[in-house]
């Protein structure tokens, strides 16, 4: 249903993980020549977390769209 589903609750989540990327990369290019190994891999995961939920959201908002568009042609 798309009444359900609620994009600003997705976009809040993919925000956190933007910021939270960005801050992993801020902590990484401080210890310029000394990286941890555990803060790369973390610093991976949060990346492709955000990368698939990034992908997700765009297919959910496309077919949304094609949803909407699909009624409006019905309509006319």
């Amino acid at each position: 249903h798309v009444e359900n589903v609620q994009f600003k609750d997705m976009y809040g989540i993919l925000a956190d993980l933007t910021k939270r990327v960005k801050d992993k990369l801020t902590t990484l290019g401080k210890n310029e020549g000394e990286i941890n190994i555990d803060e790369m891999f973390d610093f991976q995961v949060t990346n492709q977390k955000m990368t698939q939920f990034a992908d997700v959201m765009s297919n959910l908002t496309a077919s949304a769209n094609q949803a909407i568009s699909g009624i409006a042609r019905n309509i006319k």
